[in-house]
């Protein structure tokens, strides 16, 4: 009832005319508290699938709040920041993708959020080329800055190390198989020859093999 009370007089702030940006920040500081409580409820696992649901209930209503605030307040640009770190935080890597366009489309004289943008789609995302994408982008509206040629460098140069990393464990696996594959046909071989009364090796061809062995 608290909650719902609460909730009520957030709602009517937002409601006027000449809402303010502290209206909608309060808000969602409050319905944080409010996710932050419920989710240190979760670890009763009799109502985890009831409780799951109200997480996500109460994350989406601020998700809401965010892109309400954002669509008024555009110019503001923690906003955004502290919108897209919001997400992070309850996993909404669809919502951040989808804000990063109209982010960079409002801000597009900053580098630092071209750069943003790039570290979240490939860090968060895993996404190489949407990463390049932003950096190009960025890189056309400043030509001459310093700070995204950096981070282009080194996106590319972390991409790098990833690949060759990938294909030293790739090459390492067929390694491994193709032992795995060669032991059996050994130790068949072995079982044969020891079966048969027939083979009888000559005098000395054991020492010769464990010579030859060592």
């Amino acid at each position: 009832r608290s909650i719902l009370k609460r909730r009520r007089e957030y709602e009517t702030k937002l409601q006027r005319q000449n809402k303010t940006k502290d209206d909608f920040l309060l808000y969602i500081h409050y319905e944080i508290e409010v996710l932050k409580l419920a989710r240190s409820r979760q670890s009763d696992d009799s109502q985890a699938k009831k409780k799951s649901d109200i997480v996500y209930k109460i994350a989406s209503r601020i998700n809401k709040l965010f892109k309400n605030a954002i669509i008024r307040f555009r110019d503001d640009v923690r906003l955004w920041i502290s919108y897209i770190k919001f997400c992070k935080l309850v996993h909404f890597y669809t919502c951040i993708s989808s804000m990063l366009g109209p982010m960079l489309q409002a801000h597009s004289d900053k580098p630092f959020l071209w750069k943003f943008a790039a570290q979240l789609e490939f860090e968060d995302m895993h996404s190489v080329e949407n990463a390049r994408q932003y950096l190009l982008r960025g890189l056309r509206f400043h030509p001459e800055c310093r700070l995204l040629y950096l981070e282009a460098f080194k996106l590319e140069l972390v991409y790098a190390q990833m690949k060759c990393k990938e294909r030293l464990e790739k090459k390492e696996k067929l390694a491994v198989g193709a032992k795995e594959h060669e032991q059996p046909k050994c130790d068949q071989a072995m079982e044969v020859s020891g079966s048969s009364s027939q083979a009888v090796l000559p005098d000395g061809a054991g020492q010769e093999f464990m010579d030859q062995v060592k």
